[in-house]
């Protein structure tokens, strides 16, 4: 029985040097699995997008409707720091400190936007004489805190050791600083308010790090970064306060 030393002669025409059960060397053709994993990744990235821009809206108008509490628990609702809380929680969900700053963005100016949407659309006509530059005034503020703790968040996350007790130590000094400036103003009847918020943010180094040394790291970054902390807090109130008069 002769040998065949040569491959059997193949289709011919556009299929030629194509076999059933071979793939192509088409370099331009993909397996039909990869189109389906980009379409999956695409709608798992859309989700996460407005999954953001959702959580910043409710941020907001929950802002917006704890405004008409009473005694501090209208505190509560408007102090700064639950907003940069959700900006560091969204950081430590993203996979680059890319994507968490423009989570942390993201969020804050969605509800800085449902914040001031309620009071134009809902709230009767007071102080809209106002609004635009409050709404710039916190559309900067927005952008700069969701940028900086979105990244802090995925810093303390994912980040290498230096950087996790960065992450850690800002969100520590921010809190810190913004109780240390309304514990300075306001009447006796609110300040249990901002006492909670001042223990809460001088405990975060020890509730986010692990190690003893970390931990004392992360508390100098914190107390290094408090002026600055302190002296952003008053000047944003100070503005606020006048563009609102």
């Amino acid at each position: 029985m002769p040998v065949l030393t040569e491959s059997p002669p193949g289709p011919r025409g556009p299929n030629a040097g194509h076999y059933p059960g071979h793939h192509s060397l088409d370099p331009h053709s993909r397996p039909l699995g990869s189109g389906l994993s980009r379409r999956r990744a695409a709608a798992r990235s859309l989700a996460s997008w407005t999954g953001t821009l959702g959580a910043g809206a409710i941020l907001g108008v929950a802002s917006r409707l704890g405004d008409d509490l009473v005694g501090g628990w209208a505190w509560i609702a408007n102090i700064g720091g639950p907003w940069l809380v959700a900006a560091f929680v969204l950081g430590t969900l993203a996979r680059s400190p890319r994507t968490a700053a423009a989570w942390g963005t993201l969020a804050l100016l969605s509800a800085v936007g449902s914040y001031y949407t309620w009071i134009a659309l809902v709230q009767d006509g007071a102080g809209r004489q106002h609004l635009g530059w409050l709404v710039a005034l916190w559309v900067v503020v927005g952008a700069g805190a969701g940028t900086a703790f979105g990244a802090a968040g995925w810093a303390w996350r994912t980040g290498p050791g230096p950087a996790r007790l960065v992450g850690a130590g800002l969100l520590s000094s921010a809190l810190v600083g913004e109780a240390a400036v309304l514990l300075a103003g306001e009447s006796a009847g609110v300040q249990a308010v901002f006492l909670a918020e001042l223990v809460v943010g001088g405990a975060l180094p020890w509730a986010l790090l692990r190690h003893p040394r970390d931990v004392a790291g992360s508390a100098v970054l914190a107390a290094t970064f408090l002026p600055a902390a302190v002296v952003g807090t008053a000047a944003v109130m100070a503005a606020a306060a006048r563009l609102a008069s």
